[in-house]
């Protein structure tokens, strides 16, 4: 992951007319099709979480018990991290 791939990420995630659909689109055209995004709204606005699944060749989804690094990213550098690795990969871009 380059310092530009994380720039990248992080103008999209920035921007005053981003939604969690903008946020999923990115992802998909990165090569990720497992994107799912929920809004919730409250009396004070609203917030979308974006779930992405990235399977691996062995976990759960492929029915092979064995152990994954999975879970979910809550801190600051964890989704920037993870959007930048799902969203960006090395042989192309946002």
């Amino acid at each position: 992951m380059s310092l530009s791939a994380v720039i990248q990420a992080l103008d999209l995630l920035d921007a005053a007319t981003v939604n969690g659909q903008i946020v999923a689109d990115a992802i998909r055209a990165g090569g990720v099709p497992e994107v799912e995004v929920e809004r919730f709204s409250g009396q004070q606005g609203s917030t979308d979480f974006v779930r992405v699944t990235v399977p691996g060749m062995q976990g759960r989804r492929t029915g092979v018990l064995v152990s994954t690094a999975g879970g979910p990213v809550t801190c600051l550098i964890g989704p920037i991290a993870s959007f930048t690795t799902a969203a960006i990969p090395c042989q192309g871009g946002v």
